[in-house]
């Protein structure tokens, strides 16, 4: 399993999340393997997004975000200039629940 963690200027958090969790966005984000995600958000910087997505492998992370499709569904989600996106491997992983 790996992780991409991307960062994001964004002209609108609520247009960028409005367009992450549309139904068809969803969909293709399942298609492509990503078993689940998280949108964070900085209070003092109300234009900056941070996204952990998790995928089955880097391999797979670099072929969705290398997609035409993805790359016009960040553009049309008002990202603005260009990601910084961090790909890791999950070496081990818990949860305290």
């Amino acid at each position: 399993m790996a992780v991409a963690f991307g960062q994001y200027t964004v002209d609108s958090v609520e247009k960028y999340v409005a367009a992450f969790t549309d139904p068809e966005v969803v969909a293709w984000r399942k298609e492509n393997g990503i078993a689940s995600w998280k949108i964070l958000t900085s209070p003092g910087e109300p234009n900056q997004v941070s996204v952990i997505a998790e995928y089955p492998s880097i391999q797979a992370a670099k072929d969705f975000l290398a997609n035409p499709k993805t790359r016009t569904i960040m553009k049309d989600s008002g990202i603005m200039g260009p990601p910084s996106i961090t790909m890791m491997e999950i070496h081990k992983s818990g949860s305290h629940q």
